[in-house]
């Protein structure tokens, strides 16, 4: 079973804009990877721009072997041939993100660091990324 998931940037307004990844959402997958990887609010702008994923990898560009998908990101329309305007980024509520059966969201703020929210969890607040896995590190020793 997939842990779904949508990456996001905070605007100016408070509202988030982003995509959705089908795949490994969870805190130690999609948001270790985030985390470690995209920092750079020019490299975000790279991956939003990718529209929807199957899966977020480490690497936004294509390889030169298309049948090697195990560090690149995982594109709907560039790698799966589907059209892009039905998984191109979107402004995204938290509202209609909590009624979604989407399990996380992660949100890259205005002030560079990344946040998620369970969204299946009841009054749940947004979290710093950094944060959780050291917390979640720190409890596995």
């Amino acid at each position: 079973m997939s842990t779904r998931s949508f990456i996001c940037k905070e605007l100016p307004d408070g509202s988030y804009y982003g995509i959705y990844c089908h795949n490994n959402g969870g805190l130690k997958n999609n948001g270790a990877m985030l985390l470690e990887n995209y920092i750079e609010p020019s490299k975000i702008e790279e991956l939003l721009a990718l529209g929807d994923l199957s899966s977020l990898g480490a690497q936004i560009e294509d390889t030169d072997n298309p049948d090697d998908l195990t560090n690149k990101c995982c594109s709907y329309s560039r790698d799966f041939g589907e059209d892009y305007e039905h998984n191109k980024p979107r402004v995204v509520s938290l509202r209609n993100a909590r009624m979604s059966d989407i399990k996380y969201m992660y949100v890259f703020g205005i002030d560079g660091k990344w946040r998620y929210i369970d969204l299946w969890k009841k009054r749940s607040k947004f979290q710093d990324v950094q944060e959780a896995l050291q917390k979640e590190n720190t409890a596995e020793m």
